[in-house]
């Protein structure tokens, strides 16, 4: 651990760890540690020594905890992918509904008006008005006779929506 043919750097980049004196004097190399040597299968050296049954316990216990992971994420992505569809499902309904509601307003208040009723005696009344400004009382023949017009027309209406 101490010893010059160590290639590992250490940062802390904590304010609150405690280094002492021991330690001070062991990493600048004014005392001397014995270093345990152990060798892997495979020639390596390392500082520690840690028994191969633990490692093989240690990863199985990360090997568990991965699959669990796994699982729960193929669950979360399955309900996720279940929530869409739902709310897909919710939206069309609801696109329909709209459509149907907006299709029966029309039918029920919107109706389709034909060609515009009594423009000729409109058009009279207006050059009436616009010929005397202050002798409006000169056109009101004019005007009975597109009140009557018009008159006639809503009872026409009238009459057709009956028989529809």
């Amino acid at each position: 651990m101490g010893a010059s043919d160590s290639k590992r750097t250490m940062v802390v980049e904590r304010d609150d760890v405690m280094v002492t004196q021991n330690v001070i004097k062991r990493l600048s190399g004014r005392e001397k540690v014995p270093e345990p040597e152990s060798k892997s299968e495979d020639g390596m050296h390392f500082d520690y020594a840690i028994p191969s049954s633990k490692i093989r316990q240690i990863e199985a216990e990360f090997q568990e905890r991965l699959k669990a992971t796994e699982e729960r994420e193929a669950e979360s992505k399955a309900r996720l992918k279940k929530y869409e569809e739902q709310s897909e499902q919710q939206l069309q309904t609801q696109q329909e509904q709209f459509s149907q509601a907006m299709d029966e307003l029309e039918k029920k208040f919107l109706r389709n008006t034909g060609s515009p009723i009594c423009q000729d005696i409109q058009q009279d009344v207006f050059h009436c008005y616009q010929s005397n400004p202050k002798q409006t009382l000169n056109c009101s023949a004019q005007v009975r006779a597109f009140t009557s017009c018009v008159d006639d027309a809503r009872k026409d209406a009238y009459d057709m929506s009956k028989k529809a």
